[in-house]
């Protein structure tokens, strides 16, 4: 980074928010001692580069329709995994605020539970495919969204998360795709059918956070 002028208000601000998330890592570490950080930059569907994981895989994550035999194929990068035993942990860190979790539930946030399907099916032990998900912001009072949750067990999260994946690509490959209108906009606001965004005092708005 350029040592500009707004650099030196922004440095203090991250070296704070990394001691913040410092603090916080050992703070989880303690309470879950049996998961360790094994991969990082793990990346699926893609040559390997410089500053991927030595795993990583040139394979992709392949979704595959029953019904119509269509094939959805995907590619990512993976910010951590944590393993322990026959577990493992995906971790995507952001620098906004996780997603809620009614919107990973609808659909709507498809990053984490697909990228739960990818180490399943791509790096976790054959018949050992007990992967959960952390959404994690990075600095101060640091929010997160653990998957599953209680009301959608992990089945039913990666059943859903497959369908809803599969759902898009068919629509965009019949050239259906409109905007996704935010869930709270009123019903007097034109601007509802392309809209991405609710109250931004609320953070309503459907629009993805900021990867880290």
């Amino acid at each position: 980074l350029t040592p500009d002028v707004w650099w030196r208000f922004e440095q203090p601000r991250w070296e704070q928010a990394l001691r913040d998330w410092l603090t916080g890592e050992i703070q989880r570490q303690l309470e879950e001692p049996l998961l360790t950080p094994s991969y990082f930059e793990w990346a699926f569907g893609t040559v390997l580069r410089p500053g991927s994981d030595p795993a990583s895989t040139e394979r992709p994550l392949t979704l595959m329709a029953a019904e119509s035999g269509d094939a959805v194929v995907l590619q990512g990068k993976v910010d951590r995994i944590d393993v322990g035993g026959d577990r493992c942990r995906v971790i995507d860190y952001k620098t906004g605020k996780p997603p809620s979790r009614k919107l990973v539930e609808q659909g709507l946030r498809l990053q984490v539970p697909l990228y739960m399907l990818a180490v399943a099916e791509l790096l976790a032990p054959p018949g050992k495919a007990d992967v959960d998900g952390l959404y994690l912001q990075v600095g101060a009072a640091a929010a997160q969204l653990a998957l599953p949750g209680d009301k959608l067990p992990r089945e039913e999260l990666l059943a859903m998360t497959k369908q809803a994946a599969l759902g898009y690509a068919a629509g965009i490959r019949a050239g259906h795709f409109p905007a996704q209108p935010a869930l709270d906009c009123p019903d007097w606001c034109l601007a509802r059918t392309f809209c991405r965004r609710g109250d931004a005092a609320t953070g309503s708005g459907t629009e993805e956070p900021t990867d880290e």
